[in-house]
């Protein structure tokens, strides 16, 4: 049964208008636009909605970010342990975020309402639109976060039990934002933002540092942080494309707290500080000089505010945040694991 039956006239096919000429160029932004607000019409698209490819593997990153830092202080490399850690992280990212779709939808009483002239990329876009069983994605969730498990179970078992410590950190922090009768993400105050600071930057980078490293120092916690607030954009930039419908259902994130604008702002805000804060670690810390390259991706962080309209800010302009958050936060993690690379093959 399709929860949601749509037809929005501003995402049919336009036609040219006698005596004038459509522009390719318009057309083609005409139909990506067309594109973001019907759901996925493949059944790739529908892969993409249910496993957010680019959100997934920017979350992933300080987990990836934390693998090299090891590699990079010990001078040695676990491919094995390499495999396990980067599947066990993405799985587990996975399962949290169908988990956390999931919740939302069950949250959601007027489901026309709620999802009226959004974006749809999620997972709850396939639900609304009854493409996918509610049910199947909670089972999916599960089986992605016991994947994960078992994953981060055999690195204990060749690493060390630290392993599945900063993972039961991990999940706790990531399933308490949802989860009755914590639901962290429900309380606002920032807390369910501090949340994944914690979890997508200290924790995930010690504990990507130990699978290699086989040791524990401040270093991957400083090193964290900057990693912990890029990934932190991309989750508020999410939370920013969906802020309405987290208000009607009373998910009290910091976007639905702040209003459209003063979010926007704070989204500029945490990208800047981000990188900021990649300077003074670097300055202070042990890290080599060559990790400033991690700089490269605040054009890309950085570069969609000045074209917003502060008087119309519409879902397009969260959705163009969001996109550029994950791409920079990628860009970001890889220019800081080849500044590592580079850095061991030379010393």
């Amino acid at each position: 049964m399709h929860y949601i039956e749509r037809k929005l006239a501003s995402t049919q096919p336009l036609g040219p208008a006698s005596g004038d000429d459509i522009a390719l160029e318009d057309v083609a932004v005409h139909d990506e636009v067309e594109a973001l607000f019907r759901p996925p019409q493949t059944a790739t698209g529908a892969f993409a909605c249910l496993i957010r490819p680019s959100d997934t593997v920017a979350l992933a990153m300080p987990a990836l970010c934390g693998l090299a830092l090891g590699r990079w202080a010990s001078s040695e490399f676990d491919l094995v342990a390499f495999f396990f850690m980067f599947i066990g992280v993405l799985s587990t990212i996975t399962g949290l975020n169908l988990l956390g779709e999931y919740y939302d939808f069950r949250r959601t009483n007027d489901m026309e309402e709620a999802f009226a002239g959004e974006s749809c990329f999620s997972t709850f876009c396939l639900m609304a639109y009854g493409l996918f069983p509610a049910k199947a994605i909670r089972l999916i969730a599960w089986l992605a976060l016991l994947v994960g498990l078992l994953c981060m179970s055999l690195l204990a078992v060749s690493v060390g039990w630290p392993v599945l410590f900063f993972h039961g950190l991990f999940l706790l922090l990531g399933l308490t934002a949802f989860l009755p009768p914590f639901k962290l993400a429900y309380r606002g105050w920032g807390i369910g933002e501090l949340s994944v600071l914690l979890a997508y930057g200290p924790i995930l980078v010690l504990n990507g540092f130990y699978v290699q490293a086989k040791a524990i120092s401040w270093l991957p916690m400083w090193a964290g942080l900057p990693l912990g607030l890029l990934a932190l954009t991309v989750v508020y930039n999410f939370n920013l494309v969906y802020f309405r419908r987290d208000w009607l259902n009373r998910k009290r994130t910091l976007a639905v707290q702040l209003g459209p604008i003063r979010s926007v702002d704070l989204s500029a805000f945490l990208a800047l500080v981000s990188y900021v804060v990649v300077v003074l670690v670097v300055s202070l810390s042990q890290l080599p000089l060559w990790a400033l390259a991690t700089l490269g991706g605040m054009p890309l962080a950085l570069g969609n505010f000045g074209a917003i309209r502060r008087d119309y800010i519409n879902s397009e302009d969260y959705y163009t945040l969001y996109r550029a958050s994950s791409s920079a936060t990628i860009l970001a993690g890889l220019l800081f694991i080849i500044a590592l690379t580079v850095d061991t093959l030379i010393r």
